[in-house]
This record gives structure tokens, C-alpha cells and sequence, in this order.
């Protein structure tokens, strides 16, 4: 029988979906050699997966990646730890099938945030990741998809990536946050395109979701039960040459204050508060946080 903190270790490992060490290590706030340890005891009873993919962040290494098994999603079922209804694709590897490399980058971000908010305590933090298996509709579908008509009545369905609400105990004042991962395989604008995975399309989606009110479901109690006043879309690329193209494409396609972009690298070195965001696509970098950290309030476009 699995320890609590092995158990502790499979519900984190269900939510990240597939997880490296290092992940599963900034999560759990512990070492990667005490999660190697229990991620081997955990696959040999067959409740973890372990896979590889040739290049991790250590040069010249292939890095392992976890995820559970069927029989682990049974097993966290068993023990009230996971929804009796939660499909296994919805939490395996077999349902994440290509985005492998999306799924980490997503997870990457997420421990920043999680590392930004442990150090800072008056901070809280609630997030929801699109592809968690806690946060899914009876359809399916993640609980954070949602659509926009636009004012000549035409209609657009989007998931973010993630959504998150950052909230200061010491101002009692929250701030609503889309996550977008983008690994440069979408195109920055296409002529006559209605597809959301258009960059620029996807800019225009959000920019009627902020002018329309459509994130204020967010304040309801079952949400993040927060005054909100706007958000930012915090839009996180692969490469720096990628960064630069969108940075432009943000620029041209003002007012666009609300998007805010960044390097996958840059920010797992750096931190998430760092000043490595680029609001508006503007040259200077700044930080999410305003001057001595703190959270930074904003005007909606």
C-alpha cells in the first residue's frame, strides 16, 4: 500500500498529466532524488508511468516523464482522491497524445507561478488548467471553455490553456489571468482565417471577450468570487526569434495592452515576476508585479 505522500504524489502527477522531476520535485516542495525514489516504487506497482523524451533541459540528457497508469487512476478513484466519473484519458498520457511537449511547457509555467506565490505569502493563488482532470464538464470539455460573439453577431468557441486569479490578502484584490502556451506551430496571422489556433485571431477573440464582459462569470463565488476589472493574456512562446514575431503582430494590432508575452527560457530561468514580459508587445520588459513586487493593478482596454 502506497504511503500518503507516495498518494500525494500520483494526485499531483494526475493533475500535471505528464511531469518531469524537477516539476514533480518545485510542486511538492521536495527533492528530485526523493521523487525519483518514489516514482520507481510507484511503477513497479503499476500505478506510474514512466516515460522519456530525448532532450530535457539538461544538455545532452533525455529526461524522464511521469504519468499514471490506468490502474493509478483506479486506484486514486479508490481512495477519494480523483472523481468516480474522470474518464482515464483524462488523466493518462493517451489522452495528451502529441501535446507532450505543450503539456510540460504548460507545467513549467505553472511551478514558476506555484515558486513565485510560495515565497510571497500574502499572495493566494487558484488555478485551473485546461486539460486537469478535477475541472471538466460532464461533456468532457474543460470546465474554462468558453465562447464570444462578436458585435456582428458572429460566435467563437476558445479553451485557454489556463486560467488563474492572483489575489493580495493584504489589498483584498484580485487579478484574473489567461494562460496561452504557444510552441510556434501556429500561424501568426492568416489572411481570411476564422480558426482560433491564428494568432492574431486569437488576440481578436480575447480583446471581445475583455470588451464584452465575458470574464466576469470569474467573479461568481464558484469561480474566484473576486471583484474583477479586467485581465491580461499572458501569451508564453518556445524561441526568442518566435517572441519577436508575435511581439510585432501585438504591436500592429493595438489596443492591446492586455496581452502579455514572454520566453519559455527566460521565464523558468528568471522567475514569473521577473521583468520579462513584454505588455503590448512593447520592447522594454517588464514584470507582472508593479515597482517592489506588488501587484500591479491595470485599465481595461
Amino acid at each position: 500500500m502506497p504511503a500518503d505522500k507516495d498518494i500525494n504524489l500520483m494526485v499531483v502527477a494526475a493533475e500535471l498529466r505528464v511531469s518531469t522531476p524537477i516539476q514533480l520535485a518545485q510542486f511538492l516542495d521536495t527533492s528530485e532524488q526523493m521523487v525519483r525514489r518514489r516514482t520507481r516504487r510507484l511503477a513497479a506497482d503499476g500505478l506510474l508511468n514512466i516515460g522519456s523524451r530525448g532532450i530535457g533541459r539538461r544538455r545532452g540528457r533525455p529526461e524522464n516523464l511521469f504519468s499514471v497508469t490506468e490502474s493509478g487512476v483506479q486506484f486514486l478513484k479508490e481512495h477519494g482522491r480523483l472523481d468516480a466519473c474522470v474518464k482515464p484519458s483524462s488523466v493518462t498520457d493517451s489522452g495528451i497524445g502529441t501535446l507532450i511537449d505543450h503539456q510540460v511547457m504548460l507545467n513549467s509555467v505553472r511551478c514558476a507561478l506555484e515558486q513565485t506565490v510560495r515565497l510571497k505569502p500574502e499572495l493566494t493563488l487558484r488555478f485551473i488548467s485546461s486539460t486537469s482532470p478535477s475541472h471538466v464538464k460532464k461533456t468532457g470539455a474543460p470546465i474554462i471553455s468558453d465562447h464570444v460573439e462578436s458585435a456582428d453577431g458572429e460566435s467563437f468557441s476558445f479553451t485557454p490553456d489556463a486560467v488563474f486569479c492572483l489575489t493580495d490578502t493584504t489589498q483584498d484584490k484580485g487579478l484574473l489571468f489567461f494562460m496561452e502556451i504557444d510552441m510556434g506551430t501556429e500561424r501568426v496571422a492568416a489572411r481570411k482565417s476564422k480558426a482560433i489556433s491564428d494568432v492574431r485571431r486569437k488576440v481578436l477573440v480575447y480583446r471581445t471577450y475583455l470588451g464584452r464582459n465575458g470574464y466576469k462569470r470569474y467573479e461568481d463565488p464558484n469561480w474566484f468570487n473576486r471583484k474583477l476589472l479586467g485581465f491580461r493574456v499572458l501569451l508564453v512562446t518556445s524561441s526568442t526569434p518566435r517572441l519577436e514575431s508575435l511581439c510585432t503582430l501585438t504591436r500592429e494590432m493595438a489596443p492591446s495592452d492586455f496581452v502579455w508575452l514572454t520566453c519559455d527560457a527566460l521565464l523558468i530561468d528568471s522567475g514569473l515576476d521577473a521583468p520579462v514580459w513584454h505588455g503590448g508587445g512593447e520592447e522594454s520588459p517588464y514584470s507582472i508585479m508593479g515597482a517592489n513586487r506588488e501587484v500591479e493593478s491595470w485599465k481595461s482596454v
